[in-house]
Formats: structure tokens, sequence, C-alpha cells
């Protein structure tokens, strides 16, 4: 007979909440759901359902430490191991950005985009934890993609998405700081390249949020001095790996797009320039096309 001490699951809950706004955590009561219906492997509107829910002690223990991490300021996506994208649940650890719901608006735009009546092939720079990439594979059946990062450890978390996806025979890893790691051999074969890379500026790291500079990797935020170094370097030679009617679909930060537009542009590669914004208004994400006869 399991003698184990049991607590009821809400009375829990709301103990947690309480230690979660006391932490200035804006969405308490989420969280502390979350948390729970995690630790219990069920919906959350089951804690409601069912008011005899209970945790015994080594559930509580573990719920404990999970408010204590939150209330240090780490993710709650880092703390239950996922975070839902495009529909899809894409596991997440420190070795990766959390995704965030305006980078939607750059896989979707993209989907809009390719071609849908032969077999296309894209290229994830910087690919972080394969959301932007796989999602458009598992979406686009007819879709390959060659998923890019230049750190092991997160293709590493790539590779188990893919897995989990069902879509591991239709991508391809490599390690690769951007382009450095592709030689000849993959010049003009993607339909598209889409990124969403690091585009903060690197002096205002430290003015963002406790979750976000103290715990997510450094080098999927930094985008040098002004924020633009990686179109800088990508917009140079981006062009020599695109197929002829292929593009470039890129995700910008706060105020960047015409900045990113006028890279591009300066580079004497592309045409059919415009931005697409997302549902706050920004303008979240670049597009821009193979200039005809223009890759060499």
């Amino acid at each position: 007979m399991n003698m184990k001490k049991r607590q009821n699951v809400m009375e829990i809950v709301k103990k947690g909440q309480t230690r979660l706004k006391k932490s200035k955590i804006n969405t308490a009561r989420l969280e502390a759901e979350m948390l729970a219906s995690h630790i219990l492997k069920c919906k959350r509107h089951h804690l409601y359902l069912n008011k005899d829910l209970a945790m015994d002690e080594e559930m509580l223990m573990t719920y404990n430490r999970f408010i204590e991490d939150r209330c240090s300021g780490k993710p709650i996506q880092y703390i239950i191991g996922y975070r839902e994208f495009m529909g899809l649940k894409f596991h997440v650890d420190e070795n990766v950005l959390i995704p965030r719901n305006d980078t939607e608006v750059l896989v979707e735009e993209t989907i809009r985009l390719l071609p849908k009546d032969r077999e296309i092939l894209i290229c994830d720079m910087g690919t972080g934890s394969g959301a932007i990439g796989i999602s458009i594979v598992h979406y686009m059946k007819e879709a390959r993609a060659v998923l890019v990062d230049r750190v092991k450890k997160t293709l590493d978390v790539a590779q188990i998405n893919a897995i989990a996806h069902g879509v591991e025979d239709r991508v391809k890893l490599m390690e690769s700081n951007l382009f450095s790691g592709l030689g000849k051999d993959h010049y003009g074969i993607f339909n598209a390249i889409v990124s969403n890379p690091p585009y903060i500026p690197t002096g205002e790291i430290d003015g963002l949020s406790i979750d976000v500079r103290n715990f997510e990797p450094r080098v999927a935020l930094d985008g040098g001095l002004d924020g633009l170094n990686f179109y800088r370097k990508l917009s140079s030679i981006a062009h020599k790996f695109l197929r002829p009617d292929g593009f470039i679909s890129l995700e910008v930060g706060y105020d960047q797009a015409q900045d990113v537009i006028d890279i591009l542009k300066k580079e004497g590669k592309y045409s059919r320039l415009y931005s697409k914004h997302d549902l706050s208004g920004i303008e979240r994400v670049v597009i821009a096309y193979l200039s005809k006869d223009e890759r060499k």
C-alpha cells in the first residue's frame, strides 16, 4: 500500500501562484497550472475537472523545485522542456532559443511563397531547435531541408525534434558557421534560405528581461553593434546558393526591416524586396528574391 501523503493539487497550485506573483511573474496562475499539469501528465483543464487530483511527496518536491527555478527567472519552456510552435511541440533546452509566436509569420510567409507543384529544398540557417525548417517540412510533404547551425549541441536538439515529428528522412543537419561548411556542390540548389538570426544590438542585451538575458544562448541573440551583422554576412553570399527563382526569408527585429532591405539592395543581387507585418503590426519579415542572371 502506498502510504505517501498526498496533497490536493489546486491547493498546491494556489501556493505556487502566490510565490510566482511575488517574483513578478505576470502570468503566475497560468504558469503555476502549467507546471502542475506537466508533472501530472494531464491537460491543464483536468486540474479543475478532477477535484480529487493530488500530488504525492515526490511530485510536490519536483513542483516546488520548478517554482523556484521559475522564480529565479528560468523560462518555463526550459523547465517543462518544450514549446508549442506552428501547432507542433518542440523540445527546447538552454542550448537553443525558445521559438516565439512572431516567428510563425516567417514560416507562414515562406510556405506561401514556395512552389507547391514540385520537390523543393530549403536551408534553415541558424536552425536552433529546428522549429522553422521542421515546421516547413512537416506542412509541405514535398519539401526537404538542410538545417544549419554552428553549435553541435544545438543540432542535437534539432535532431530530437526532427525525429519527434517524423521528418528525419527529409532533413539534413549540418554543423557550419553560416555557409562556410557548404561547398560549391550546394551552389544554386535552394528554393529558399530562411532564418531567424541574432538581431539584438550588443548594447541592448543587458536590458532584456532576466529570463532572456540570463538563460537563452547569447549567440542566438547578439547581432553585433547595430544588430545587423548577420544580415550583412548572409546577403554577401546567399545568392550563390539560391536557385534562379529562389528567395531569402528573414526575421528582423523592431524597426530593422528597412535597414535590412537597404543592405540587400546594396548587394545588388536581389530584387522584389518587401516586408511582412506580424500580428502586432511590426515589420517582422523581409523577403528578397534572387535577381535574374545574378547567381554567380
